[in-house]
């Protein structure tokens, strides 16, 4: 919900001017901070951007001004994100640039920040209207000349501001959606293998259960691939941080077990798919048998749809496995989103190494699935409890019914994990 930021009018009585010696507080009022936010901070429309906050009753935005006021001034000075915030804490030019007037005010977070930034992107691509440039639009000639003097700040600052925001949309545009799109196409591909691979007088059943240690691991193994335990701690987060109200909560639990059976489909239609292929084995970490699986689909091309679907699947899974556990783990130890990418290469650069010195990866994939089951124990149980506590819940508590689902689904997860381990021991 919208609403205009008016604190910088009123000058606070143990605000930073009080404070200073008068020397001090002179050298700022003759800066180019001080221009700054005379000539820009103070004529910024803030009703101009309105259209991008929802028009329902609800918590009030972060101050638009200082928003705004923060990425021209990111932009000017060439700042990373960490630097910008760390101006904004402790450099009292940087403060009165962006109108605050106290040690210890800090208008906004470095989630605030980029969501803000994404919906100047999306408003821009929806309309084709820059709002950044509508700051501009507001000044007199005159202003203008002053500005670019005091402050080296030029009209066109607002379309390379705007620019670079957009970075990130154009790396989805041209990274992250093709992958997305053809990964997409690699598992409807396996499915439509599913019901044409010729059997060559194998029968099988989709339906199959088995008392052998084999088939409790794979087992295990199938559901530690959909259920791991940094997702826990992404999803309350990006649910949290997307501004999601309480009527639309339904739409995530939904998209989250459409996508966690979707996932097992796909498992399902592979294996399917590779039956037949060869008539004495299923051997998974064959290549040869898995790209066949394709022949009902692809005829003498499956071997390079296989290839390049494979090489998709692998970006994609880089993207959301590591970025969604380099989330989970930043988010539970309090590390802020500046540390996101450091976490994030520590992560995935073994990824690297770990092919070259491990002589069975399928093996070593399987073994890890089977351990987040495990290593999930904890967190799922605590978040039982949590969402089992009126006190901390509230309103949001689980019902009787969904407690009993919860702890049942949560007590077969365990057991298969368990069962499969012990039959090994």
């Amino acid at each position: 919900m919208f609403k205009k930021n008016e604190n910088h009018i009123q000058a606070k009585i143990f605000g930073i001017s009080t404070i200073l010696p008068q020397e001090y507080v002179k050298r700022i009022e003759e800066s180019e901070e001080q221009a700054f936010y005379e000539l820009v901070f103070c004529n910024i429309r803030e009703e101009s951007f309105a259209c991008v906050y929802s028009e329902k009753y609800s918590r009030p935005n972060s101050p638009i001004n200082c928003l705004v006021g923060a990425i021209l001034l990111q932009h000017r000075n060439h700042w990373t994100v960490e630097q910008l915030f760390k101006n904004i804490g402790y450099n009292l030019l940087t403060k009165t640039a962006l109108g605050l007037s106290t040690f210890d005010e800090m208008p906004f977070n470095e989630a605030t920040f980029f969501n803000f930034q994404n919906r100047l992107n999306q408003h821009f691509v929806t309309t084709g209207n820059n709002l950044l440039e509508q700051v501009f639009d507001s000044l007199t000639k005159e202003q203008l000349k002053r500005l670019g003097i005091k402050t080296n700040i030029q009209r066109t600052d607002s379309f390379q501001a705007a620019s670079n925001i957009r970075r990130y949309s154009r790396l989805q545009l041209l990274a992250e959606k093709p992958l997305l799109v053809i990964s997409i196409l690699f598992a409807l591909a396996f499915s439509v293998s599913a019901f044409l691979t010729a059997r060559k007088g194998i029968e099988f059943t989709p339906f199959y259960f088995s008392g052998s240690p084999d088939f409790f691991f794979l087992l295990a193994a199938n559901v530690g691939a959909v259920i791991m335990p940094f997702m826990l701690f992404y999803q309350a987060s990006a649910t949290a941080e997307k501004g999601i109200k309480a009527g639309s909560l339904w739409a995530v639990r939904l998209e989250t077990a459409i996508g966690a059976i979707a996932s097992e489909v796909i498992m399902v239609a592979i294996a399917i798919a590779a039956t037949g292929v060869e008539p004495d084995s299923l051997n998974f970490a064959s290549p040869v048998m898995l790209s066949g699986a394709l022949y009902g689909v692809a005829g003498r091309f499956a071997p390079p749809v296989f290839a390049i679907g494979l090489i998709a699947a692998s970006f994609i899974a880089l993207i959301v496995i590591s970025l969604g556990s380099c989330w989970g783990v930043t988010e539970a130890l309090g590390w802020g989103r500046k540390n996101w990418f450091k976490v994030y290469l520590a992560e995935s650069l073994p990824a690297l190494v770990v092919p070259i010195i491990t002589l069975n990866l399928v093996n070593m994939a399987l073994n890890l699935m089977v351990l987040q089951i495990i290593v999930l124990m904890g967190p799922a149980i605590i978040l039982g409890f949590i969402s089992s506590n009126k006190r901390l819940m509230g309103n949001y508590t689980l019902g009787v019914s969904n407690k009993i689902v919860y702890w049942v689904f949560l007590a077969l997860i365990f057991g298969t994990g368990i069962i499969s381990m012990m039959s090994f021991l």
